[in-house]
């Protein structure tokens, strides 16, 4: 679709600009697909790693060390995508240097890995339309009980490079 087309000329555009690329949308809005999409036909190679709340610091280093070994072993640019990178407890440090800085523990990253982030959005919960589903939302007081996704608060400098990709 010509929407699809913009973004991926957005996305390869500051990529290639080496401006840090941090992609907010829905769940299944197509991002992952996207992006694979558009790295083949930019002709390099595209690895994912799936955030979650139980990734720790030693799956996010070895992420980075397997994107670089690959990177110099094959003489390849790799994009690793960093998907739904707010559900990391690790988010505010290690990944925002990795995405933002390209460096790890103060090291630079191999110029041919180039980190690209995808979040979830923080959107309040609808309780009336959830609990008619026959399931029933136990109401906390917590703040994050009443989003959507369980999601963690990005870095200052992170939060400039985010945008929308819709739903």
């Amino acid at each position: 679709t010509p929407d699809n087309l913009l973004k991926m000329a957005l996305i390869y555009v500051r990529i290639q600009a080496g401006v840090p690329v941090v992609i907010m949308g829905e769940t299944g809005c197509g991002k992952t697909s996207l992006l694979k999409y558009l790295a083949c036909k930019a002709g390099v190679y595209f690895t994912a790693v799936n955030m979650h709340a139980g990734v720790t610091l030693s799956h996010i280093v070895n992420s980075v060390e397997e994107a670089e070994k690959l990177a110099q072993d094959a003489d390849l640019k790799v994009w690793l995508f960093w998907d739904e990178i707010n559900t990391s407890k690790y988010c505010s440090g290690v990944l925002n240097d990795i995405v933002v800085r390209s460096k790890l523990f103060g090291k630079n990253i191999d110029e041919r890995v180039v980190s690209v982030a995808a979040c979830n959005p923080y959107r309040k919960r609808n309780f009336s339309r959830d609990e008619s589903a026959g399931f029933h939302h136990s109401k906390s007081n917590s703040k994050m009980s009443e989003l959507v996704y369980h999601v963690l608060p990005l870095s200052e400098s992170m939060l400039e490079f985010v945008w929308d990709f819709g739903r």
